[in-house]
């Protein structure tokens, strides 16, 4: 096995999720990746551009050797819509770009590689997430340890570590299409897929025909069953996609319960919401009342025969409230269904990449 050490970079489109494809390609057709280093943003370096370049650094394990390595790496970047300059320039604006910084402690120089990577220690936007990843790491040729190229290199380009995209929530009211956004959503981000566990269908059925009698004790349910399940998104190493959020908890509970028992819930809510992750994002999904209750009937679950039209609308206004005004720090896009066909499905997910990951 050798170990690798691969410098992205991009500056076109929708920089984030160019890493995000990029990295989950290297790891099905190079190897394991064993460390990824933050996501750093900074200018053009060797050329003039207004497009601003993220870069990240992978440690990886693989069983190619150097010369196939980079064989699949240029076909990795063709395939992801790289095109190559001809002629004389040598930098351009890029979708996707891999550069082979370190193989092992291998020393090769051909007309096709050279490793080490030649530039490396001239440019900060190697040298500062390399230095994050492999402070320790020899040089094999400057005989110098990456962190201490870093402190004594001439590059003064200022980076920023960019704040990665962690947790997405997908919300909407019953019958919305949560679960069907989440999990398209979900493997075009190659994420992790949270989806809710319901409370039994017998409680469910209880409270729809006599919500004043079981209001609390459903309630109450959601509130611990969600906040166990939320506990997942808390340390996952890759971007998170639930098809729920916790804020709905308060939002159902309001519209439920008595003014005496949401007293009682509000502090249970309170306790419990800040030992959880806030999302860094909510999609919203807006329909018609008549979608929802079409949608409703469609999926034939016993326990919703009972919900009515006046119902949906109550729930309807908690969240219009509620995500205008009471979501501090929770970027929230709102996202028009109507046809609820698969050409919509694809245009929403491709709407919702845009706007998260440039």
């Amino acid at each position: 096995m050798y170990r690798a050490f691969l410098c992205l970079g991009t500056n076109l489109a929708n920089r984030q999720f160019n890493l995000i494809e990029c990295a989950n390609l290297i790891e099905k057709k190079l190897g394991f990746i064993v460390q990824k280093s933050s996501i750093y943003e900074s200018p053009s370096w060797g050329y003039q551009s207004s497009n601003r370049f993220l870069n990240q650094v992978l440690e990886i394990k693989t069983k190619l050797n150097p010369q196939k390595l980079l064989k699949v790496l240029l076909q990795l970047e063709s395939s992801m819509g790289r095109k190559r300059k001809e002629g004389n320039a040598i930098y351009a604006d890029r979708l996707i770009d891999i550069d082979i910084l370190f193989i092992d402690e291998l020393k090769i120089s051909t007309q096709l590689l050279n490793v080490p990577h030649p530039l490396l220690h001239q440019r900060n936007f190697v040298l500062q997430p390399l230095n994050e990843i492999a402070p320790n790491f020899v040089h094999p040729v400057l005989n110098k340890t990456i962190k201490e190229l870093i402190s004594k290199s001439k590059d003064k380009t200022k980076l920023n570590i960019l704040k990665p995209i962690k947790y997405i929530c997908i919300e909407g009211n019953i019958g919305a299409g949560k679960s069907t956004l989440a999990l398209a959503l979900t493997e075009k981000l190659h994420a992790g897929y949270l989806p809710e566990q319901f409370e039994e269908d017998d409680l469910l059925a209880l409270f729809y025909k006599n919500p004043k009698k079981y209001s609390f004790l459903l309630e109450m349910g959601f509130l611990i069953g969600r906040y166990k399940q939320l506990l997942a998104a808390k340390d996952a190493s890759k971007i998170v996609v639930s098809d729920f959020s916790f804020y709905k908890c308060l939002w159902f509970a309001k519209v439920n319960l008595s003014t005496k028992e949401f007293k009682i819930f509000k502090t249970y809510y309170s306790k419990l919401k800040d030992l959880l992750p806030k999302p860094d994002c909510i999609v919203y999904i807006q329909t018609s009342i008549s979608n929802l209750t079409k949608n409703i009937n469609k999926r034939a679950r016993p326990y919703e025969k009972e919900i009515s039209t006046s119902y949906l609308r109550s729930i309807e206004n908690a969240y219009s409230t509620n995500l205008n005004n009471n979501l501090k720090g929770v970027d929230v896009i709102k996202l028009k269904w109507i046809e609820y066909n698969k050409e919509e499905l694809d245009e929403a997910v491709e709407s919702i990449v845009k706007k998260l990951m440039n």
